[in-house]
């Protein structure tokens, strides 16, 4: 009579303990598994070929930083922005061509006498701060930016789950400078001679600009 009460006691205390274990571990991972935010191109660090100006060829890890624009090379562990760009032709990585311009550098979607560019580029946005009504502050906002750019922390391959990445690409093309390209005049603008066939293939293909495969066809039948 005395044993039965102290098993089911022992027994409901075994599931209690189960139970809040399953409670407290359950939360715990999953705010370890919390989502990354990247702003890199490359989901990692991946090796690339890096061609300079003089001839020179470089097999280094790389990867692309949207949010400073930089080349960002892997040194022992440290990424470390490429400090001169301008004094290399082409790096490539995973079969994607990268050229610089002012600096900065774009990736090549195809290669054609007037070619197609990529500008990769994105904000940072940081997690705002209450400011009454339901409002955030700006002010709060902007420092938090400044501080993990300051920090060095926007070079790690993965910001905190709260901060935002917004993308800017851009497609470009280059004749004697590079130009932006976000409609259909901007295309006929610099083939006048097709003016009107761009238009018709833009209006029969219902081109997005926004889309690379669209740009690809619109810039190749150009290049025509």
């Amino acid at each position: 009579m005395i044993d039965k009460p102290f098993k089911d006691y022992k027994m409901k205390t075994r599931i209690i303990t189960i139970l809040l274990f399953l409670f407290i571990t359950f939360p715990m991972a999953a705010q370890k598994g919390g989502k990354e935010v990247s702003h890199y191109i490359f989901p990692e660090f991946t090796t690339g070929t890096i061609k300079f100006k003089t001839g020179q060829v470089k097999v280094v890890s790389l990867n692309y930083n949207s949010v400073t624009e930089e080349m960002i090379f892997d040194s022992n562990g440290k990424h470390l922005a490429i400090a001169d760009p301008m004094s290399i032709d082409t790096i490539t990585i995973l079969g994607r061509q990268f050229i610089p311009y002012q600096n900065i550098f774009y990736e090549v979607v195809e290669v054609l006498p007037v070619p197609l560019l990529i500008h990769h580029a994105a904000t940072l946005i940081p997690p705002g701060r209450p400011a009454g009504y339901g409002s955030t502050s700006e002010t709060s906002s902007i420092t938090e930016n400044s501080s993990i750019i300051s920090s060095g922390k926007v070079y790690d391959m993965n910001l905190p789950a709260d901060y935002r990445v917004n993308p800017e690409t851009e497609f470009m093309i280059k004749t004697d400078k590079l130009y932006k390209i976000y409609n259909v005049n901007q295309v006929v603008k610099y083939f006048p001679e097709k003016n009107a066939a761009i238009k018709e293939f833009v209006k029969k293909n219902k081109t997005n600009f926004k889309k690379i495969e669209d740009m690809k066809q619109l810039i190749e039948f150009c290049n025509k």
